[in-house]
C-alpha cells in the first residue's frame, strides 16, 4: 500500500510494518538517466504512529519568527496531511439491504 502524503513523501506498508518513505532520484547505472525511487525513513507497527511521526517532523522543519507564524506553518501541515489521507467509506446499515423472501 502507498498513499501520498505530501511533497515527495508517502505512508507505506508491507506485511510487517508501516513505513515513511522519502522521493529520491538515483542515477541509473545502464542509462545514466535519473529514475525516482524511494527511501525508507522511519518504521512503525501502526498507520497512526507513522502519520504522527511525519507530521511531527514536518512541524519541526518549519521555520518561524513569531508564535503566530509558526501556528499558521503547524496548521498548514495539518490540513496538507488530512487531505491526504480523506477516506471515503460507504457504510450500509441493515435498512439499506433488500431482503427477499423464497
Amino acid at each position: 500500500m502507498n498513499i501520498p502524503l505530501d511533497e515527495g513523501y508517502r505512508l507505506s506498508s508491507y506485511k510487517y510494518q508501516w513505513m515513511i518513505q522519502k522521493r529520491i532520484f538515483v542515477k541509473d547505472k545502464e542509462t545514466g538517466e535519473k529514475v525516482e525511487t524511494w527511501k525508507s525513513q522511519n518504521f512503525h507497527p501502526t498507520p497512526e504512529g507513522a502519520i504522527r511521526h511525519h507530521a511531527n517532523m514536518r512541524v519541526r522543519e518549519q521555520e518561524a519568527e513569531t508564535l503566530t507564524e509558526a501556528l499558521e506553518k503547524i496548521e498548514n501541515v495539518v490540513s496538507k496531511l488530512s487531505d491526504a489521507l480523506k477516506l471515503n467509506f460507504e457504510i450500509k446499515t441493515p435498512m439499506d439491504f433488500e431482503v427477499t423472501k423464497k
